[in-house]
């Protein structure tokens, strides 16, 4: 996804003395289809794009939260956000509410993480 490869607005971001960078949460418009969305989804440990974020995030000192529709090793598909730190501390959410498409599965749970300076947030 262009995002997570897009190291040159991260690097922007950080120049300007931001910690955190957030992007929109997965807003997909063909995910009527399980075919499409299997297509487009990401297993969230095993992807690439996934794993890329690590470095990014270490290089420009920032943290970067992003949405993706994983692919869960139960299956199911989730609105899942992820929360890549510079420390190299990865964590995600999947959202309580999935209304994007009646295929994603909905969680029961929120997730809240420290960042790198010591903020707690939650997703």
């Amino acid at each position: 996804m262009w995002y997570f490869t897009n190291s040159g607005l991260c690097k922007q971001v950080a120049n300007e003395g931001n910690e955190l960078i957030v992007f929109y949460k997965c807003a997909l418009l063909a995910l009527v289809c399980p075919k499409t969305i299997e297509t487009l989804s990401e297993r969230i440990f095993d992807d690439r794009s996934i794993q890329h974020l690590p470095g990014l995030t270490k290089n420009h000192n920032i943290s970067v939260v992003a949405g993706v529709v994983e692919l869960a090793d139960d299956g199911n598909f989730y609105n899942t956000y992820i929360v890549a730190m510079s420390s190299g501390t990865i964590v995600s959410l999947r959202k309580i509410y999935s209304f994007i498409s009646q295929h994603i599965v909905s969680e029961d749970a929120n997730t809240v993480y420290e960042l790198p300076n010591g903020v707690k947030a939650g997703i």
